[in-house]
């Protein structure tokens, strides 16, 4: 059955596909550096730590992990996949980027979102929420518009940052 975010994802996708990329300003590539630091230390202050592993990583793994019970003062230790890391270096580093996954995974099992279009969807919009309005484009570009031409066309596009 078709849901309003299948129709979703084809906008975006077609959004992202055919805007040009953007260069963010110094100013926005900062806010997005400092909101990224700022998150992660958010999870480093929950004792939420990621281990960068050399293999794939699928959210189901990542939830199990995060889902594990600790005790007091235990690291919630989850996998983050070191592959394919190729980021827009127009935005971040390839270290940064592996944080933003990070962050990303750990936001899926905080509100309990999946990995199709309605989960990143809400994940875009929780990381907006927490985000200065300056990097809201960065974001819905990142995640939603990325998330929507893999969803779409079966795989993750050639990295671009689009305004939509």
């Amino acid at each position: 059955m078709k849901t309003h975010f299948d129709d979703l994802a084809h906008i975006l996708s077609r959004r992202w596909l055919s805007g040009k990329h953007t260069v963010p300003a110094p100013h926005e590539r900062k806010a997005f550096m400092l909101w990224l630091l700022r998150e992660c230390r958010k999870l480093d202050d929950a004792n939420i730590r990621p281990v960068f592993v050399t293999r794939e990583v699928s959210l189901d793994e990542v939830i199990t992990a995060l889902d594990r019970p600790t005790l007091p003062g235990e690291v919630k230790w989850f996998p983050v996949s070191r592959l394919h890391n190729e980021p827009n270096l127009d935005l971040m580093s390839h270290t940064q980027n592996l944080w933003f996954r990070a962050l990303h995974d750990v936001t899926h099992w905080r509100i309990g979102a999946g990995a199709d279009m309605e989960g990143e969807w809400r994940v875009t919009l929780a990381h907006i929420d927490s985000a200065p309005e300056s990097i809201h484009w960065l974001l819905m570009s990142e995640v939603a518009g990325q998330a929507a031409v893999a969803i779409t066309q079966g795989s993750f596009p050639e990295q671009k940052l689009v305004r939509m």
